[in-house]
C-alpha cells in the first residue's frame, strides 16, 4: 500500500501534539486509525512527519527572529521591532509555499497550526 496524503497529515498532526504525546513515536496512534498500514510504511510516515516539523519549525524560526525586544524600549528598538514585524509578515505569506515545496501533501488548515506552534516553539 502507498501512504497518501490523509495518512501524511493524521500522522502529522500526531507529531505535533503537545506534551508527552508529541514527542513520542507515531506509529502505535497511527496503527490504531489506519491498521491495514506496514510496520515499513509507518516508519516511513514518522520520518517525514518529523522531517516536515523540523523545517516548519525552522521557517517559523526565522520569521520570528527579531522579535524578542527587551525593556525599556529604544526608539531604535521600536524601529527594529517595526522592520521585524515586516520581516515576520513576509515570511508567513510565504510559509506555506516554502514548506509545500518539500512536503506538499500538508493541509491548509494544518499549515496554519504549524506556523503557530513554530512560532510558539521560536518565541519561548
Amino acid at each position: 500500500m502507498k501512504v497518501n496524503a490523509h495518512i501524511l497529515n493524521a500522522g502529522l498532526q500526531f507529531a505535533m501534539e503537545w506534551g508527552d504525546p508529541g514527542a513520542q513515536p507515531i506509529q502505535p496512534r497511527l496503527q490504531k486509525s489506519f491498521p491495514h498500514v506496514s510496520e515499513s510504511e509507518l516508519n516511513e510516515v514518522d520520518r517525514l512527519c518529523r522531517k516536515a516539523l523540523e523545517r516548519a519549525y525552522a521557517l517559523a524560526e526565522s520569521a520570528s527572529r527579531g522579535l524578542k525586544v527587551s525593556k525599556p524600549f529604544f526608539q531604535k528598538d521600536i524601529d527594529a521591532l517595526h522592520k521585524a514585524e515586516r520581516h515576520f509578515q513576509m515570511l508567513k505569506e510565504q510559509f506555506p509555499d516554502e514548506l509545500r515545496k518539500d512536503f506538499p501533501w500538508i493541509e491548509d488548515a494544518t499549515l496554519e497550526q504549524l506556523f503557530s506552534q513554530g512560532c510558539y516553539h521560536a518565541m519561548k
